[in-house]
């Protein structure tokens, strides 16, 4: 497996800023690969059509003050911040820790052999610090699309700001939100030669809820296991919540009056947002915890062997063995 590190937009961006934000530099920024990526996840996050990245920046270039939907303003002001990180996430270069770390999750037989590619980007959606997005290249040309390679970005202005004060404290933060986006990356790896998975529907809630919470469970848990293993204290008080939140999810999406749109805000709802709202993530993340606990990590690294229904099985079993845990409606996998 052969991880790549792209930090090249990032550069020229903060280049930019500190030359005086020339016009005709414009067009190169936004055509880097980096960029051009960022700015379509946007547009799609905010299902709009424009302003494309770079008109976004010749705005900012006539009114620095003026905010966007990229973080431009915001990427400027905490410019020195971004390059600082920068420069620490490329000395010590930590993807290939966070790799080895989320592989553990994996079932062992399993062989990595992709190439895998990283986008350290200085701008981005305002509630995307960290994510998964699958890129088709065609020649030089880069785009979104549902049948490519599974790539992370990192909004490098986001991390400076909301992962600790210095550069350092940031770098040590971001370890765990790398591992949990590497996890999946593999996880992708591993579905698409795995027989006990299938393509999901995308107007399934069953299926695609099921998905989410296995997936971004163990990929939250990858991130915080050894912080819930020492504190759970502190992770408890917003258990039972996570665990309301989704029965209530399950419940309304079985209503024979509720709308496809409604199931897909749900599902949105569910993944995106404040940290302990995000009921899908959130719960799959306490299951995870309470399978290790309960029935050890093999049992939850054969939940990612055997499929989405099976996380959800093993969950049952921990309970049976704990019967304080918080219940899960068993409509859930009918």
């Amino acid at each position: 497996m052969v991880i790549s590190q792209d930090f090249n937009s990032t550069e020229l961006l903060l280049n930019w800023f500190d030359n005086g934000m020339p016009e005709s530099e414009i067009e190169s920024i936004a055509n880097t690969p980096g960029m051009v990526l960022m700015g379509q996840n946007v547009l799609k996050q905010e299902k709009l059509t424009e302003p494309v990245f770079a008109d976004a920046l010749r705005q900012f270039r006539t009114d620095t003050t003026s905010s966007d939907i990229y973080g431009i303003a915001e990427a400027y002001q905490n410019r020195k911040a971004i390059r600082e990180l920068a420069a620490t996430l490329i000395e010590n270069n930590i993807c290939d820790s966070a790799v080895a770390f989320a592989a553990e999750f994996i079932p062992k037989e399993h062989v990595l052999q992709f190439d895998f590619s990283a986008y350290f980007v200085p701008t981005g959606w305002s509630y995307g610090d960290a994510y998964i997005r699958n890129v088709l290249q065609e020649g030089n040309l880069f785009r979104l699309d549902n049948n490519g390679k599974p790539t992370s970005f990192f909004n490098l202005r986001k991390i400076s700001t909301d992962y600790g004060s210095s550069a350092q404290q940031q770098m040590e933060s971001l370890k765990g939100v790398m591992a949990h986006e590497m996890f999946h990356v593999l996880f992708s790896d591993y579905k698409q030669k795995s027989e006990n998975y299938h393509q999901t529907d995308e107007n399934d809630f069953d299926q695609q809820l099921l998905s989410l919470i296995h997936n971004e469970g163990i990929a939250h848990y990858v991130c915080y296991r050894n912080d819930m293993k020492n504190y759970f204290s502190s992770f408890e008080p917003f258990q039972q919540n996570s665990f309301d939140m989704l029965n209530e999810a399950v419940k309304v999406s079985h209503a024979d009056t509720t709308s496809l749109e409604t199931k897909k805000e749900l599902l949105f709802r569910a993944n995106v947002g404040q940290f302990w709202d995000k009921f899908g993530s959130v719960s799959g993340m306490f299951m995870a915890y309470h399978i290790e606990k309960e029935l050890g990590f093999d049992a939850l690294v054969e939940t990612v062997r055997k499929g989405d229904v099976a996380f959800i099985e093993a969950y049952f079993e921990a309970c049976k063995k704990n019967a304080a845990l918080p219940g899960i409606d068993k409509m859930i996998i009918q």
